[in-house]
């Protein structure tokens, strides 16, 4: 079940952070398969735990990436990442707090999060790369 699909307009011409997006897809596919399958808590939580470290794996690669390329919108794309892991945290805890408040809200903010990350703000480094 794809909630959420890659497709190669999502690239940023990079195979390895083109790769770690997709595996961030999937992994925003199982939690909205678990959510809409009711998965136990504990296999959402997972998921959501796995995302969380995948996340913060992700953007340390992309960060030092910044820095090897001296990317001049670092500051403010690291921002957007620290607003994200926050925002992880935080579904996390409430999550914890009371599972059954949660639904495909969480997967469809993911999404859309994801998508629009990748699309305005990921696409902006493209040209650091040499060809």
């Amino acid at each position: 079940m794809n909630f959420i699909s890659w497709r190669e307009d999502y690239s940023v011409k990079n195979e390895v952070i083109d790769n770690q997006h997709k595996k961030l897809f999937a992994l925003i596919n199982d939690l909205y398969e678990a959510f809409v399958t009711k998965s136990d808590n504990l296999g959402v939580e997972r998921i959501i735990n796995e995302l969380s470290d995948y996340t913060e794996n992700h953007f340390k690669e992309e960060e030092k990436l910044f820095a090897f390329y001296n990317y001049a919108e670092a500051e403010e794309h690291i921002k957007e990442h620290k607003i994200f892991i926050n925002t992880i945290q935080e579904i996390t805890e409430k999550y914890k707090e009371n599972p059954k408040s949660f639904s495909t809200r969480i997967t469809s903010f993911l999404q859309k999060w994801l998508i629009n990350h990748i699309l305005e703000t990921d696409k902006k480094y493209i040209s650091m790369f040499p060809e």
